[in-house]
C-alpha cells in the first residue's frame, strides 16, 4: 500500500480542466462581443463596434493562452495572465452596463 506522503504517479487532470476553463472563458468573451455587435446593428450605433472589436481581440488572447496551456501541460498559471483576465472582465462589465444604460435614438 503507497504511503500518502509518497507523490502520486498520476497527475490527475487538473491541468486539463484549467485549459477548459479558459476555453470557457473566451468563449464568454465571444458570446458577449457577438451580443454587443448585435446590439450596435440593432441600434444602428456605429461607435458600439470600437468596444465589440475589442472585446473580441480579448477572446483571441484568451483563446491562445488556453491553446498554450494544452500544448504545455507543465506551465503554471502566472499572475499576469490572471491579472488581464480580470481587467478585461471588469472592462466588459462596464461596456455592458454602459450599454444598458443609453437609451436609443
Amino acid at each position: 500500500m503507497p504511503s500518502t506522503a509518497d507523490p502520486p504517479g498520476d497527475p490527475g487532470l487538473a491541468s486539463e480542466r484549467t485549459a477548459l476553463a479558459w476555453q470557457r472563458m473566451a468563449l464568454s468573451f465571444t458570446s458577449i462581443a457577438a451580443v454587443m455587435l448585435a446590439a450596435a446593428a440593432h441600434r444602428q450605433t456605429a461607435w458600439l463596434i470600437g468596444p465589440s472589436a475589442l472585446l473580441f481581440a480579448a477572446a483571441a488572447a484568451i483563446w491562445r493562452y488556453a491553446r498554450l496551456r494544452i500544448g504545455h501541460r507543465d506551465v503554471s498559471t502566472a499572475r499576469r495572465p490572471i491579472a488581464l483576465l480580470a481587467l478585461a472582465t471588469a472592462a466588459a462589465a462596464v461596456a455592458a452596463a454602459a450599454l444598458s444604460l443609453i437609451r436609443p435614438g
